[in-house]
């Protein structure tokens, strides 16, 4: 009988059905399946979320989490940019991962984009009574997030604060000029301090490329090529796809593109969570992503005013996540998928 479980499952119908479709014929049924079974286990967890978040006080507990995980983690990203190194010991200098600011993670780049999560979320907590304190943590957080080298994850960040802009518009009108201000003060000190910031800029300023297509290519860095493999993909198997998580299985052999970087390489992923969906799941898997998104758009409106209030900071970031055009991170990367999925829940 409870409205929220219902669409959670409606949810994770949408999800499931394609993938597990997509395993007939797929390039990795191994793959396939063990991904149809995580959202099972996924699923059971988000009942558990849901469950635990219907308690009194329970929301506003998850907010005030949130709200310390962000400025933990601004907090460790001005440490690391002051000394050289973060509070536990992980080095940020030009020869560590590209001169990319890593946060407390060593090895992965999960800094930028639990940045761009997490900033928007904590902001709406306060943006209707200290917006002026709510634009510093974003422009922080915003300035960072390029220190990370991450393109993609500066984009969502933005998206989701404009989505938050809009929503606050009354209280950010008054102060406009301070993000615009912080913004072109964080590029500059983030252009003459990283190399792969000042790299990725450099492409902008003076692209490069003897045709349209690879002066596009050279600013998306490739991603025109694993696009369009991903098209190929579910061009040749318009149903089903070629299997949930098969992407990088087999791209070479739908890489037709002469100069390809990647048929002889490895690939992660296709960067875009719709072209992924589609060439991993087919026709199927796009259309059940593109009912999930309008569905969740429907059930955002239909709500009352003060329940959207209290979502304003998800829903900003669920936005940013949906919005098409942009380089994405695919949506069942098994470290994105729980970030997303607690979003989503809360």
């Amino acid at each position: 009988d409870d409205p929220a479980l219902r669409r959670l499952a409606v949810v994770f119908a949408l999800l499931a059905a394609p993938v597990i479709l997509s395993a007939i014929g797929s390039y990795s049924p191994v793959e396939s399946l063990l991904a149809a079974a995580a959202l099972a286990g996924y699923f059971i967890a988000a009942m558990a979320m849901l469950y635990a978040l219907q308690a009194p006080g329970a929301p506003d507990l998850l907010q005030r989490l949130l709200f310390f995980a962000c400025a933990f983690l601004l907090c460790d990203g001005l440490f690391a940019v002051a000394f050289g190194f973060d509070i536990f010991g992980v080095p940020y200098h030009p020869d560590n991962h590209e001169g990319r600011l890593m946060g407390p993670f060593a090895k992965r780049r999960y800094y930028p984009y639990l940045l761009a999560v997490l900033a928007p979320i904590a902001v709406a907590r306060i943006a209707g009574t200290r917006p002026v304190l709510g634009v510093v943590l974003l422009s922080l957080a915003a300035g960072l997030a390029f220190l990370g080298g991450s393109r993609s994850a500066v984009i969502l960040l933005l998206l989701g604060s404009a989505f938050l802009a809009w929503q606050h518009r009354r209280q950010f009108a008054k102060v406009l000029a301070l993000p615009a201000l912080a913004a072109v003060l964080a590029a500059l000190f983030a252009y003459e301090s990283s190399p792969i910031v000042r790299m990725q800029v450099d492409k902008f300023i003076a692209p490069k490329g003897d045709s349209l297509f690879e002066i596009v290519d050279g600013l998306v860095t490739n991603r025109l090529y694993v696009w369009d493999t991903g098209v190929n993909m579910w061009l040749d198997n318009p149903l089903n796809g070629v299997g949930a998580g098969s992407f990088t299985e087999a791209y070479a052999a739908y890489s037709r593109l002469p100069g390809d970087p990647f048929r002889n390489d490895y690939i992660a992923h296709a960067h875009s969570m719709y072209v992924a969906i589609a060439a991993e799941s087919g026709t199927l898997g796009l259309l059940a992503l593109v009912l999930l998104v309008a569905l969740s758009v429907r059930w955002y409106l239909q709500a009352h005013a003060q329940a959207r209030a209290r979502a304003g900071g998800y829903a900003a970031v669920l936005f940013a996540i949906a919005f098409p055009l942009q380089s994405q991170l695919p949506l069942f990367k098994f470290w994105w998928f729980p970030v997303v999925l607690l979003v989503y829940v809360a």
